[in-house]
């Protein structure tokens, strides 16, 4: 509002205009910075709270006090990104230890990973599942006397089931299917007995034989300790309708195949100079001798075709149809990495990739392969140094259908 006097001011108060002037805007300034300090206005103090702010400040309740210590939440990991487009967010698991950090489960999407205690060993990854073993008590034979199979949530870490039961697992394996893990111990502490194939169920633990030991003698032409039996790896078909293994003595395998649908078992091929390495519900994929690769029918045992001097010495899998195997071979006679679809009945195969002695050999990760790329890797089949050194490595998917290679299209991280 103007003042009603229009007259001009006295010369005495144009005298101390300019301290007026000063003492206004300290006065304004002050004003403002307590305003800033204050915060924006909210709701008057309690009594309380007044009195805290200018004496002696009350007891904090122990909730508040909790929640005063506990430190700020860590940085979230950063999302990964998306896997490429066609592979499937498989679950892997280290076979040798990770230096300075022990055996290591993970998804491929690198969302998830764990690491086994100490003194467990890992038998198979799958579906977010990692199964593993711990030895029990050691006898005076040198076996322990029992193992505990554990089945862990990859994801949560949570064990789904944890049992005890008899033999050495140590030294046996181990395949996880939809609802049950299938164990067996590979070699038994009386000699001339083959042990037991044991199913596990993950709902709720109960086990059973699926092939009940067997007391088969030792080979009276055999020299000791090998003309005792023992069991070889376990191998379930794309199905999960058929398990194998091989007995074996005096260095040769006699390839027992079950029938799970049914619950029954027989011997397929005898006196195998070789091991089972993979099966469908028709046919066994075998190695023999050192340089070749071979499938037999399962109902009728006779041979379907042979690959010789094709040595599966970088891994391999039988896609979901049954009928197709991908394979990794060291072709001896040019000392070539070779990748192939080879048909399971006929044996036809189609190269779909060889790399020259010259260039360092990829390997297959058939863990993490699927029925559309085979995934390479340039050190191993899932190296635990290149995890241990980086946290991470790359892989190239080659497309099945096309040959074509897409480099480092894949990045597996456990951090």
């Amino acid at each position: 509002m103007q003042p009603n006097e229009t007259r001009r001011p006295r010369a005495r108060f144009l005298d101390v205009a300019p301290l007026l002037l000063a003492v206004i805007v300290v006065v304004a300034v002050v004003a403002t910075l307590r305003a800033s300090l204050a915060g924006p206005a909210g709701p008057a103090a309690s009594p309380s709270v007044t009195a805290s702010a200018v004496g002696t400040p009350p007891p904090v309740p122990t909730a508040t006090a909790q929640a005063v210590a506990t430190p700020a939440p860590a940085t979230p990991t950063p999302i990964p990104p998306p896997l490429p487009a066609g592979l499937t967010n498989r679950t892997w698991v280290t076979r040798n230890e990770v230096e300075g950090i022990g055996y290591v489960a993970g998804t491929l999407d690198g969302r998830h990973h764990l690491v086994l205690p100490a003194g467990e060993f890992p038998l198979d990854a799958s579906d977010g599942r990692v199964l593993s073993v711990r030895r029990g008590p050691v006898a005076a034979s040198g076996f322990a006397s029992s193992s505990t199979v554990i089945v862990r949530d990859v994801a949560t870490g949570e064990t789904v089931v944890a049992v005890d039961v008899p033999g050495d697992l140590g030294s046996g394996s181990g395949v996880l299917g939809a609802d049950v893990a299938y164990v067996a111990t590979g070699a038994a502490d009386v000699p001339g007995v083959v042990s037991a194939i044991e199913a596990i169920s993950l709902a709720d633990g109960t086990v059973r034989d699926v092939v009940p030991a067997q007391d088969i003698g030792v080979d009276p032409i055999g020299s000791p300790p090998f003309n005792a039996p023992s069991r070889g790896p376990l191998a379930l078909s794309p199905s999960g309708r058929t398990l194998g293994s091989c007995i074996f003595r005096n260095f040769l395998c006699d390839v027992q195949v079950v029938d799970l649908t049914k619950g029954v078992s027989r011997v397929a091929v005898r006196g195998l100079a070789g091991g089972l390495w993979l099966l469908s519900d028709e046919v066994l994929v075998t190695t023999v001798g050192e340089a070749d690769t071979a499938a037999y029918e399962i109902a009728t045992g006779k041979v379907l075709w042979m690959h010789a001097g094709a040595r599966a010495e970088s891994g391999g899998y039988i896609e979901s149809d049954n009928t197709t195997l991908v394979q990794a071979f060291q072709d001896i006679a040019v000392a070539e990495r070779v990748v192939a679809t080879i048909d399971l009945r006929t044996g036809a195969t189609r190269e779909l990739l060889r790399v020259p002695r010259t260039e360092p050999y990829p390997d297959l990760w058939a863990g993490a392969s699927n029925d559309r790329y085979a995934v390479l890797v340039s050190a191993g089949p899932l190296p635990a140094e290149a995890l241990a050194g980086a946290g991470s490595l790359t892989a190239d998917l080659l497309d099945l259908s096309t040959g074509k290679i897409e480099r480092s299209a894949l990045r597996v991280t456990i951090r």
